[in-house]
């Protein structure tokens, strides 16, 4: 599970490095797959989604516009529809908390993973700590240091979250 998460946001840092205007706009575990070598890879990129820069050109092409899936997307992003590294690294925080516990982003009543964590709160890792799925044997050291990760990137303000070069 490790791997595909790193193996992901790779392919998602070598995307800012050539195409810092455009992003992958529905970051979520079903658009990660793998390859016939078990290298996991972004797949799907029916969505992508352009900087505020960009924007104008994508609307005009479009003429829609898109947001990435409930539960993954940034909040400023299913606003603005805008995406930016922050609302990417967003989404790979929410696919590290599904990761790490193995459940969904949104559960039938409207609650998220995310607010089950409360990120902005001091005790992110334990409240991701009683989350995590039993039948994972994550490793008590990795399983904290993934929860902090997580909990930093779906912080509710874009600033406060990491590059995505950092996660």
């Amino acid at each position: 599970r490790l791997l595909a998460a790193l193996d992901a946001c790779c392919g998602l840092t070598a995307l800012f490095d050539v195409q810092p205007d455009f992003g992958h706009g529905d970051i979520k575990t079903k658009n990660i797959l793998f390859s016939a070598s078990g290298v996991a890879k972004l797949a799907n990129f029916s969505f992508t989604c352009a900087s505020r820069r960009a924007r104008a050109v994508q609307r005009a092409a479009s003429g829609v516009a898109r947001a990435g899936s409930p539960g993954y997307a940034a909040p400023e992003y299913l606003e603005t529809g805008v995406c930016s590294e922050a609302s990417e690294v967003y989404s790979v925080g929410v696919v590290l908390l599904e990761l790490l516990s193995r459940q969904r982003p949104v559960r039938p009543s409207g609650a998220t993973v995310v607010s089950d964590v409360q990120p902005e709160l001091p005790g992110v890792v334990e409240r991701v700590g009683r989350l995590l799925d039993a039948k994972a044997h994550w490793p008590e050291a990795i399983a904290s240091q993934l929860a902090a990760l997580a909990g930093r990137c779906v912080q509710g303000s874009p600033a406060r979250r990491p590059r995505v070069s950092d996660v």
